[in-house]
Formats: C-alpha cells, sequence, structure tokens
C-alpha cells in the first residue's frame, strides 16, 4: 500500500510540475504577444502633412472689412490659439481661378505651422488653411481648412472636420475686427 501512495504522490508531483511549466509558458506567451502588439501599435509610420489642404470640408465665412484688416484679425485670432503662419503663398498655385473678376482682386493663402500631440494608439498632426479672398473693398471671404493626420504604425486617418475650433477662429476674428 505504502508502494501504490508512493507512485500517486509521484503523479501529483509531476502534474505540479507540468501546471508549473505550463504557466510559465503562457506567461511567456502573453509577455511576447503584448510586446509585439505594443510594436505593432506603436510602430515607425511617418507620414508627411501636406502644406496645401484640398477643400474637402472648408467652413467659410465673409467678414465686412478690408482685405489687409481680415488678414491682420485672422493671423492675430490664430497667434491667440497658439498658432503661427508658416508661409503666405498666391493660390492660384494651388487652386484654379476661372473667374476673371476673381483674378483681379486680392487673394492670400495662409498655411499655419503643424501642430503635434500624441493620440490614443499613435500621433496626431494638425493644420490649417486660411484663404482669404477680396469681395469687394469693404468685404473679405475667409476660409478655413482643417486637416488632423493621425497615423498609427500601419494607416493613416485623415480628418478634414473640427466645427468647434472653426467657429472659436471665426469669432475671434471677428473680435479683433
Amino acid at each position: 500500500m505504502e508502494r501504490f501512495v508512493n507512485i500517486n504522490t509521484c503523479h501529483c508531483e509531476e502534474g505540479k510540475a507540468r501546471r508549473s511549466n505550463l504557466s510559465v509558458t503562457k506567461r511567456l506567451l502573453r509577455s511576447l504577444w503584448s510586446l509585439a502588439m505594443t510594436l505593432i501599435l506603436i510602430g515607425c509610420g511617418s507620414t508627411t502633412i501636406p502644406h496645401y489642404i484640398q477643400d474637402k470640408h472648408p467652413y467659410t465665412k465673409t467678414f465686412y472689412a478690408d482685405f489687409f484688416s481680415a488678414k491682420q484679425a485672422a493671423i492675430l485670432a490664430l497667434d491667440d490659439l497658439g498658432w503661427s503662419i508658416e508661409k503666405e503663398v498666391d493660390p492660384k498655385d494651388f487652386e484654379n481661378t476661372n473667374s476673371v473678376d476673381q483674378a483681379q482682386r486680392q487673394q492670400i493663402l495662409l498655411f499655419s505651422n503643424i501642430r503635434k500631440g500624441k493620440a490614443s494608439l499613435g500621433l496626431k498632426n494638425t493644420r490649417f488653411n486660411i484663404y482669404l479672398r477680396e469681395v469687394s473693398e469693404r468685404e473679405t471671404e475667409i476660409e478655413i481648412r482643417y486637416l488632423t493626420l493621425t497615423t498609427l504604425s500601419i494607416k493613416s486617418f485623415y480628418d478634414y472636420r473640427n466645427d468647434a475650433i472653426a467657429n472659436k477662429i471665426f469669432s475671434m476674428i471677428d473680435s479683433h475686427l
């Protein structure tokens, strides 16, 4: 009887050793899986955000002010929100202007700097284009184009909408005029 007990005890100890090895293997696999998912999600995806933003979802408002005053108010509004103007260009370089009347009026396209931030699973880059068009001597149309590029290691997501920030910029331009 004593032998029988020793054999069961022996099987019992082998079972504990197997369970212990199995749990070590499971923990190792879990750690490797976590490491792999972290590397996949963080990755090293890089995408450049363009200066020119297409007019996929522009925000447009007409201000009753001359072109120069509206331009200064737009620059000050962006500056108040922590943005700076990186570049000023002629929109004819990017836009097709069919109207002869519009071609004779003043217009300018302002490119903001890029604001970099962290998203939950990647990087987030944001940029504005401010397109100013003189409608008449005392009237200027301002168009805000917004782009957020969220980059994950595998895919990039483009977002052309941010109603809250566009409305905030317009109200700040209004207050500077």
